[in-house]
């Protein structure tokens, strides 16, 4: 909460990075495919530390030791055991314990195939399966032999292990042994009567009657119910404009952590400016046809760079679900903070742009302030660009259906602008594109700064006839606002609504 001190938060960290054993390699890089960072079991406890900022009661761990080796595993299996030794309640999810592991639970679930098999101690689970008349064979785990029960149609095969029971059941435990030799004869007859041996479902109706006996909440397995929802509704510890100012403090840091990244979006708005002004340096002849030319390939350069922003959410997409519903932060804060930052970086390539584009090729009228409304237009049309390219990037889960919907949808821009085909030459069921497309009044905005020039009767002529309003930019400026703050709305409802499970 924001009424916690700066002292009071570095010593929760400290206290975390204790008892997450995260000590030595607190001041290391997490890595990434290109980067060496921390280890698997490493960055799987600092994922759970991440939860434990805010000292939840619950902890769900989803699959926490997939892909570790058994030393990591036992690793982080041992941090979870301490919390829950502290009061917390961890509910793990685990495929293929092994046998120091699996000692560590207190309760364990067994599923079979959407069955429930067995819910109860673990101190408990071989006599249970042991009073079925299934024995675990002698030199097995007990955690493999759950697999098997829980992995095969027909599980009688096990009840030929009975000649060493007192060896093989409950993990060494003489009161579990000697329950199930006691119902030993009688699982073993009501074995063979089966074909197959039991099954599943038998084995899960089995239990089900088990937990039926037992009267109150004490039978094994059983939650008690409670009214009202399983999590409460998460609320925010900070205000809207701490968490702002946090999430745009962990972008600069991403920044200065990737430098090359920054660097390749300069680069490549800078390459391609120049170019172009080089290509219309020289212009002498059909001059208004040429600046017109020159300020849509311009214009068009921020719509082709944009699918840089095509992947943005998709990358951050698990981590945004996760932190949201955590509580970490809103959906506004996030996507405004991501806002800020993306447009920080733009505006300050538009700067050289402008001055590349403007600077060297020769337009009429060049002038401080028609610089800056070229930089003005510039900035915004990038800025709507990205915006477009965002939408379908929060919009859709796989990356290769954004890139395809958002590249069909980036051409309708490009292409209705009057420039390819004059606004008068559009047959008029298509017109409905040249106006709803935040290109073309980029384009017009343009054009009232190069061609409507005072005495210049060609080029207003030529603007007359390529169907834009003359003496229109303010017009244009705002409309393309319009178009920016539909796609940023857009959006933003696609990163609040849809996908949040993903």
């Amino acid at each position: 909460p924001s009424s916690t001190g700066e002292q009071a938060r570095r010593e929760r960290v400290d206290s975390l990075l204790a008892s997450l054993r995260l000590e030595r390699v607190q001041d290391s890089l997490v890595g990434g495919p290109w980067r060496r960072g921390i280890s698997g079991g490493e960055k799987r406890r600092l994922s759970i530390g991440l939860e434990l900022l805010t000292m939840p009661s619950l902890l769900l761990a989803d699959e926490v030791t997939s892909g570790l080796d058994s030393s990591s595993t036992q690793s982080v299996v041992g941090v979870l055991k301490g919390l829950a030794e502290s009061g917390r309640t961890v509910v793990v999810n685990i495929h293929q314990p092994s046998s120091t592991v699996f000692s560590m639970f207190d309760q364990v679930v067994l599923l079979g195939e959407g069955h429930l098999l067995y819910a109860g101690p673990v101190s408990e689970v071989g006599a249970h399966f042991a009073s079925q008349g299934l024995y675990c064979p002698p030199g097995w785990a007990l955690a493999d032999f759950l697999l098997e029960i829980a992995s095969r149609r027909a599980v009688g095969g096990f009840a030929d292990y009975g000649g060493r029971v007192a060896d093989a059941v409950g993990m060494g435990d003489p009161a579990a042994a000697g329950a199930a030799a006691a119902a030993r004869a009688k699982g073993r007859a009501e074995v063979d009567q089966e074909e197959g041996g039991l099954s599943l479902p038998e084995l899960a109706r089995r239990f089900e009657g088990r937990r039926t006996d037992v009267p109150g909440d004490s039978a094994p397995g059983r939650l008690a119910a409670k009214d009202g929802p399983l999590v409460p509704e998460s609320s925010f510890p900070n205000g809207w404009f701490t968490q702002l100012w946090y999430l745009l403090q962990r972008q600069i840091v991403r920044w200065q952590r990737n430098p090359i990244s920054v660097a390749q979006v300069f680069i490549s708005y800078l390459a391609s400016a120049l170019v172009i002004s080089l290509l219309f340096s020289s212009v002498n002849t059909n001059v208004e046809a040429q600046y017109t030319l020159a300020i849509s390939f311009t214009l068009d350069i921020f719509g082709v760079l944009s699918f840089m922003s095509v992947g943005l959410f998709m990358k951050e997409r698990q981590i945004f679900n996760r932190e949201t519903q955590a509580g970490y932060y809103t959906t506004s804060a996030y996507y405004a903070a991501n806002s800020l930052a993306s447009m920080s970086i733009l505006l300050l390539v538009c700067f050289p742009f402008t001055a590349l584009i403007v600077g060297i090729v020769q337009f009429p009228h060049r002038s401080l302030v028609n610089s800056l409304k070229f930089l003005l237009v510039f900035f915004i049309n990038g800025a709507t660009f990205a915006a477009l390219i965002e939408t379908f990037g929060a919009s859709f889960t796989s990356i290769d259906t954004a890139i395809l919907a958002s590249g069909n949808f980036l051409l309708l821009p490009m292409i209705f602008t009057g420039i390819t085909v004059n606004l008068p030459n559009i047959p008029l069921y298509l017109r409905p594109l040249y106006y709803a497309n935040h290109g073309t009044y980029a384009t017009n905005a343009l054009l009232g700064l190069v061609l409507n020039v005072d005495g210049d009767s060609v080029g207003q002529l030529y603007y007359e006839m390529l169907g834009v309003p003359i003496d229109s930019y303010w017009l244009n400026v705002g409309l393309m606002m319009v178009f920016f703050v539909f796609f940023r709305l857009t959006t933003y409802l696609s990163l609040r609504f849809l996908h949040r499970s993903s």
